[in-house]
């Protein structure tokens, strides 16, 4: 991002007015106060596809040592790819024998036994090295997990590498500089997305199961889009980033990318909770003519391309259909974010990297050196009043969400995947892609408002359009029974 880009969303927040009254937003401090057993709903977590395969592997039905294996196969023969930056072959068959032998013995081996992952290379998992894809900051092997990867273990998965990423997660294309972009699985010459778009990349190649991703700006639910993926982002500060290396203090999450709903609830659930028993909870379902949808009318349409409108307008027409309630309307407060995120990352993103990745500047690729640079220049005045402003954009984005089942539904992406270079047109106007793939998602992390992307459609090319679900604070358990209705109606 250049600094005229800068200034000018600088300048923007400049011109907006606050009412004397507003604070400062508050997020939620962790853990936000309603996490308890359950608090993802049950989501059948139990007949999850994971779970109901992690059963197989627990009965002796699949072996885990051939599951690893023929992940590490399919992983040498998509290299490509780039998609890992390093891969833990003899760690991850060390763990799929000593499951097969606790599993022998009778011991529980845990609701994901067996299940293969891959982790962010910015996420530490003991035993591994990892340095979030830059060489500014001094690889390490970290000594033990964090806890959102270590309650994973604990449930019995294995971790089999870290993934490649958008360099200290400053970014939406994974076009790594110093470990190589990360290809698309339907074209590698497109962008799968980012910032964890080697995460997004390895579940849509069949590399892994699942993976683990970090989203300050959409980084999970973005390439989750652009890829055919379900990415879920819970509530601000729900799922743990406990030693997780930062891109920002208040707009980081770290969530799951999965093939289907029910087992990004099962691996929410899992995440939350230190006991991974706990995840067998009642389930929470909501019939579709239950929920109420609120699809906005200004931001998320501004620069949508026609194919991403066709299939996203394609998916709510079969939603109506199928009984889903639709109401619209403009939230003036909306045309603010893209200004308010700009400035709330970038002073942020300095700050944690001032004591980090700054230390050795000359190790940072050019542009994320840049933005970081300018991120020191924003002022106290402006960042303060972008937070005063994220309070105005909570309580506009919340007000529609009032009733009873009530969510946002919108488009995850303006566009499907494409290169590194591409430009969108919008009007008179060509737009870089690249600095506009998390308009659409970058609201619901300046408001930490729970959200996930599904899968609703692809374009005439075959690449996969992402259909956005929010709401209230703590409405998790909606957002995903919500999720998973419309995935009913959509696959």
């Amino acid at each position: 991002m250049n600094s005229s880009v800068s200034d000018v969303r600088v300048q923007a927040l400049r011109s907006y007015t606050v009412p004397d009254h507003v604070d400062p937003i508050g997020m939620p401090n962790r853990v936000w106060p309603g996490v308890a057993p359950g608090f993802f709903g049950g989501m059948s977590v139990a007949q999850a596809p994971l779970a109901r395969l992690a059963r197989q592997v627990a009965s002796g039905e699949v072996n885990p040592v051939d599951r690893v294996q023929h992940f590490l196969k399919v992983i040498a023969e998509q290299a490509a790819l780039n998609v890992f930056i390093h891969v833990d072959a003899d760690g991850a068959l060390q763990k799929a024998r000593q499951l097969q032998r606790q599993i022998a013995d009778g011991r529980d081996p845990g609701p994901l036994a067996g299940m293969v992952f891959a982790v962010k290379d910015c996420i530490p998992v003991a035993g591994l090295p990892y340095q979030a894809g830059s060489l500014s900051i001094s690889r390490q092997v970290a000594r033990q997990s964090a806890p959102a990867v270590a309650r994973l273990e604990a449930a019995g998965a294995i971790v089999i590498g870290m993934s490649n990423m958008h360099e200290l997660s400053y970014g939406g294309l994974s076009n790594n500089v110093h470990f190589g972009a990360v290809g698309h699985p339907l074209d590698a010459s497109c962008v799968p997305g980012g910032s964890s778009g080697g995460s997004a990349a390895a579940v849509a190649a069949g590399m892994v199961d699942f993976a683990l991703g970090t989203d300050a700006a959409g980084s999970v639910r973005m390439p989750a889009a652009l890829c055919g993926l379900v990415g879920f982002k819970a509530s601000y500060d729900v799922i743990p980033r406990d030693a997780v290396i930062p891109l920002t203090f208040t707009l980081d999450h770290v969530g799951p990318l999965t093939k289907t709903v029910a087992d990004a609830a099962l691996l929410s659930t899992l995440m939350v909770q230190a006991a991974p028993e706990a995840a067998d909870t009642e389930a929470t379902t909501f019939a579709l003519d239950d929920i109420t949808a609120f699809c906005p009318q200004n931001l998320f349409h501004d620069m949508l391309q026609p194919s991403v409108q066709a299939a996203y307008g394609s998916a709510l027409h079969k939603l109506q259909q199928a009984g889903l309630q639709m109401r619209q309307g403009n939230i003036a407060a909306l045309d603010q974010a893209p200004a308010i995120q700009h400035v709330t990352l970038a002073a942020e993103a300095a700050q944690v990297h001032d004591n980090w990745a700054l230390r050795r500047p000359e190790h940072i690729a050019p542009d994320i050196r840049a933005r970081l640079e300018a991120g020191k220049a924003i002022s106290a005045v402006d960042y303060i009043k972008a937070q005063r402003l994220r309070t105005v954009l909570t309580e506009a984005l919340s007000a529609p969400l009032e009733g009873p089942a009530s969510v946002m539904v919108t488009p995850t992406a303006l566009t499907v995947a494409c290169p590194a270079d591409a430009v969108i047109h919008h009007g008179n106007q060509a737009i870089a892609a690249r600095t506009v793939l998390t308009r659409l998602t970058s609201p619901f992390n300046l408001t930490g408002m729970p959200a996930i992307s599904i899968p609703c459609g692809v374009d005439a090319a075959g690449f996969p359009v992402g259909l956005h679900i929010a709401g209230k604070l703590g409405d998790d358990a909606l957002v995903l029974a919500a999720a998973a209705a419309f995935e009913a109606v959509l696959m």
